[in-house]
């Protein structure tokens, strides 16, 4: 009986090591999942940081060509409100001068256009009208 009860403790003594080496690969099995857990959190979080990243770039760029495009806007309407003064003072001078209506019977076209809602040419316009009569 003590042969078996020494047998029976050797056996229980192989066990526990046994037990404690399979343990302690679980231990190194579970650190090594959760170091790829924690890296694929890492890359995941970094894709998602290099998706916003590249939507700021775009927002930016967009905002950025919304600028340049209201400043080329800005410039076309400073200068066209420059050249529909230049031709209201060009038609104001003609009636000034003396060529009156004479001097608007052959407006070039912007002047036309530009000065449609003008009390100088709706004025100088019934002088024409008044001429023709």
């Amino acid at each position: 009986m003590n042969q078996e009860l020494d047998s029976l403790n050797d056996e229980k003594a192989h066990l526990e090591e046994v037990l404690g080496k399979k343990q302690e690969a679980l231990m190194i099995l579970q650190k090594h999942c959760q170091e790829r857990e924690n890296e694929t959190q890492w890359l995941n979080a970094n894709g998602q940081l290099e998706e916003q990243v590249e939507d700021l770039t775009n927002q930016r760029k967009d905002l950025w060509e919304f600028h340049v495009l209201q400043q080329r806007l800005t410039q076309e309407i400073s200068t066209m409100e420059h050249n529909q003064d230049q031709l209201l003072t060009e038609s104001e001078a003609r009636v000034v001068m003396g060529g009156g209506a004479q001097g608007l019977r052959e407006p070039p076209l912007m002047a036309t256009a530009a000065c449609r809602d003008s009390a100088v040419c709706q004025t100088a316009g019934s002088g024409e009208e008044a001429a023709d009569s």
